[in-house]
């Protein structure tokens, strides 16, 4: 005799299937979708069932009919999603505290004429990131910028220009009082403490005595310290020992400056060269791409100069230089051995890369300076490690990067992060390229004609500006 299929079998035929398409009453199977009953015999019966053209259809028409009545739904969402998010931009951009949506008056204002539903404050409450720096300006006074931006899993945050400020002095306290101040016009007198997650800054003594101050107020604040900064500083540590390779690039940079007469012979005999590079110590990278220019057209370079007949100063100091075997020697070892670092640094500079990404350029520069050859590649690489060593955020956000990789460990320190916390700093910025970038928006409206302006309206200007530029 066959045996009987009992209730619980055909139930858990029904789990393996799918209870979207099948449903039995303990005796038969029956599939929803064709309306019709299935032989249960065997499993091989219902995967024919299931493999059948009438079948795979009416799972396509179910999978429609799903969809259809789902998108009215996903679109309100959508567009509520958008609201809020425009809303908190706004909010942000104009200084205006989020904790002013509690206010009945406002409430009503924004529901009657924007035909939304407004959200709660507690709604737009995201985690943030922060970075601070200072500059002095034109007129010589200090100023510094506050940028705020948000974290989340899915998409690399906007950011503004949260506040600009006139300081008297230029210390770890300054700093620490600009950071609160930020965080109160952010949020009002209600500042989410537990909201701001990250601090990135340069690694100026008292910006990381700032740091350590700032994390007794926000407990689960990581400060990291410009990583691209730490690459420019490799880079000039390169530069401190080669002086002739230093004196060859500045007298070159002399020679062209303020001369038409050298420029236009110098084009004339090499009409598809560039001209010479002239870079500026503090635009991170530029020195050692002036190196492998030498090292690409060096003997174009040198019959030019060659060519000179006046004997000003500047022009006999090259024509020496290029002369000098050793100089030749020292620009292919730096063209070789530390070629890579503007471009790291340059992918580092980029808005909307991944922490994973730019970590991986961090370790991957300290590899190649690893393996790379000669006493200098050593000293240069015992600088890199050193300047990691005491950024106290970087071994952080390794142990964050590791988990967003998905290495499992029991010995993984979360740092006191929640989960959803955690999946947030996929998108931390580990660089201060954006606030050094807010300072090129100061440079442009304090112009000549400009200087008029008052600090506390520079300062509104400023914000304003930041908000369309920024992003």
């Amino acid at each position: 005799m066959p045996k009987v299929k009992t209730n619980s079998f055909l139930k858990k035929l029904v789990l393996e299937f799918g209870e979207e398409f099948f449903q039995t009453d303990g005796s038969i199977l029956y599939c929803k979708l064709c309306e019709t009953k299935v032989s249960h015999e065997k499993k091989y019966n219902i995967q024919q069932h299931v493999w059948r053209e009438k079948h795979v259809q009416a799972v396509k028409r179910h999978e429609n009919e799903k969809s259809a009545l789902l998108q009215p739904f996903l679109q309100q969402f959508s567009s509520q999603s958008d609201f809020n998010a425009d809303l908190c931009s706004t909010l942000v951009a104009a200084n205006i505290p989020m904790n002013k949506l509690n206010n009945i008056h406002f409430r009503e204002f924004l529901i009657k004429y924007c035909k939304k539903t407004i959200p709660d404050e507690s709604t737009l409450h995201q985690k943030l990131w922060v970075s601070i720096d200072e500059t002095t300006d034109s007129v010589r006074r200090n100023v510094a910028n506050v940028i705020v931006g948000t974290l989340q899993p899915q998409n690399p945050s906007n950011m503004f220009v949260i506040h600009t400020e006139y300081l008297d002095k230029v210390n770890h306290s300054t700093i620490f009082q600009l950071f609160d101040k930020a965080m109160h016009i952010l949020w009002g007198n209600c500042v989410k403490h537990n909201d701001v997650l990250l601090f990135v800054s340069d690694a100026a003594p008292y910006m990381k005595k700032a740091g350590d101050c700032i994390k007794a107020l926000y407990p689960k604040l990581i400060h990291v310290t410009c990583l691209t900064h730490a690459l420019h500083n490799v880079c000039e540590e390169v530069r401190a020992h080669y002086q002739d390779v230093d004196q060859l690039i500045e007298g070159m940079k002399k020679t062209f400056l303020k001369c038409l007469k050298r420029t236009a012979i110098f084009n004339e005999k090499c009409p598809e060269l560039p001209n010479p590079p002239r870079p500026i110590t503090t635009r991170w990278g530029t020195w050692i791409k002036a190196v492998q220019y030498y090292c690409k057209h060096f003997n174009e370079l040198k019959s030019v100069i060659e060519n000179f007949e006046e004997e000003s100063q500047c022009v006999i100091v090259v024509k020496q230089l290029f002369q000098n075997v050793s100089l030749q020697s020292n620009i292919v070892y730096i063209s070789t051995n530390f070629g890579f670092l503007p471009d790291m640094i340059t992918t580092l500079e980029r808005k909307g890369e991944s922490l994973t990404t730019c970590i991986n350029i961090v370790l991957d520069a300290e590899k190649k300076l690893n393996e790379a050859n000669g006493d200098i590649a050593t000293a240069t690489s015992g600088k890199l490690n050193r300047v990691l060593l005491k950024n106290k955020g970087w071994k952080q956000l390794l142990d964050i990067n590791t988990i967003l990789c998905g290495v499992s460990s029991n010995e993984i320190n979360y740092h006191g992060f929640s989960l959803n916390e955690i999946s947030c700093m996929i998108n931390a910025s580990i660089t201060s390229v954006d606030v050094e970038r807010s300072f090129s928006i100061y440079k442009n409206i304090l112009s000549d004609n400009k200087v008029s302006f008052t600090s506390e309206n520079l300062a509104k200007y400023m914000v304003v500006n930041s908000f369309f530029n920024l992003n």
